[in-house]
């Protein structure tokens, strides 16, 4: 039934939500021993002042109901949803004519796009972590996109190539510190942990919040956030992806062809991934800094998916750091402007556990950014074949020291 709450929830005549109560055992207020909140009066020489009850949509973004992970489907598929703040608000909207989302702000607060509910969803909490892609397989299911462990692939009914489109999925990131209000930031929004038992490839590891940073809808890239089938510009990584199965290993593109549904099965966390890989100069300060040398000589600072906002920019590399090489991956290396003298080129850093397994570490590069045509044509690659592996136990940043897997 878990798997089917996004039908359960749209079939239903009502939903009725409490939003002044902590859990599902405090009952309704009017109705238990849950008193609603009175409208101050204030009587003056020229009538009465009457307190209003606050905005609709400050009590749904104030309430212990909105931070609830599994809740997320129940404002997001119910046909109606009568709201009971501890104002006296419940009667008016079970006597209008107009029980629907919209008469809540609904439209206004959830949208239909795979990228921002996931934003939004990444934001919530979970009493058993282990439910962070169950509780999501509904806006999955009704997603435009081909997912596999909650990552988006391909648009359906789309032309563009699996494997490219998995690299594309793979630019989520995790929400830096700096772009959180002071005010708004808290533990939860400056530390982030790694689920056991999800996939690193897969956003589900992150207990942080997870955006995917778009380039516009001009940008071959935007089309793809937002799900439009279009000619997409040959990605020259050469990328590609298989997943195991009980009877071996099975390419992006025959498991899309072998299945109906937009979620494909996750019996598996395993990857095997063939792609190029270029060695880059890395400078290091202790376990928790890291810059990475790129093309034509620019140091540039690795904030890893797992890692602490606490700690201050530690600004640029300095003689006393620690130096070294490392591989790291190229996802997309593809021209899609005038310019055929600039490309775009996302590279992804790796934790290498061995020769032959590995884990994503994070992002070095954005869509954003362009870099010499010839620069990346004269650096050296090689081409790999190396599998992801599990991870069986939690992993937490701490402020002192980053722990990467």
């Amino acid at each position: 039934m878990l798997q089917h709450m996004d039908l359960i929830y749209e079939n239903s005549f009502a939903t009725i939500v409490a939003l002044y109560s902590d859990d599902d055992e405090s009952g309704l207020a009017g109705v238990s021993s849950t008193a609603r909140t009175p409208q101050l009066c204030f009587k003056t020489e020229n009538g009465r002042l009457i307190s209003t009850c606050p905005p609709i949509s400050t009590i749904i973004s104030t309430s212990k109901w909105n931070t609830r992970g599994w809740t997320y489907q129940e404002a997001t598929w119910s046909e109606a949803v009568p709201f009971d703040p501890a104002a006296s608000t419940l009667a008016e909207l079970l006597n209008s004519s107009q029980l629907d989302g919209a008469l809540l702000g609904m439209d206004s607060l959830w949208g239909n796009n795979h990228f921002s509910d996931r934003s939004r969803y990444t934001k919530r909490t979970f009493t058993y972590e282990e439910e962070v892609l169950r509780a999501f397989k509904g806006i999955l299911r009704r997603s435009n996109f081909i997912s596999i462990w909650g990552v988006p692939i391909v648009p359906k009914h789309s032309n563009l190539d699996p494997n490219t489109g998995f690299a594309l999925g793979q630019l989520w990131i995790r929400r830096p510190g700096w772009t959180i209000r002071p005010h708004l930031r808290t533990s939860s929004t400056t530390l982030s942990a790694r689920r056991c038992d999800f996939p690193t490839w897969s956003w589900t590891s992150l207990v942080a919040e997870v955006y995917q940073d778009t380039y516009g809808p001009q940008s071959s890239y935007g089309q793809y956030v937002d799900g439009i089938d279009v000619d997409f510009p040959h990605n020259d990584a050469q990328i590609k992806f298989s997943l195991y199965f009980s009877d071996g290993q099975v390419s992006l593109q025959d498991l899309i062809n072998t299945n109906t549904s937009t979620t494909l099965p996750e019996h598996d966390q395993r990857l095997l991934v063939e792609g190029d890989l270029i060695r880059l100069p890395f400078k290091s300060r202790g376990s928790t800094h890291r810059w990475y040398q790129l093309f034509g000589g620019h140091w540039r600072y690795f904030l890893p998916d797992l890692c602490s906002d606490a700690e201050d920019f530690p600004g640029k590399p300095n003689l006393n750091d620690a130096e070294g090489e490392d591989y790291v991956l190229v996802l997309i290396r593809w021209n899609e402007s005038q310019k055929s003298s600039m490309k775009r080129l996302l590279l992804m850093v790796l934790n290498w556990i061995d020769d032959d397994h590995a884990e994503r570490m994070g992002l070095l590069t954005t869509y954003s950014e362009e870099f010499p045509t010839h620069w990346i044509d004269q650096t050296p690659r090689i081409r790999k074949k190396f599998y992801t592996t599990m991870i069986s136990v939690w992993v937490f940043a701490q402020s002192d020291s980053r722990i990467l897997l």
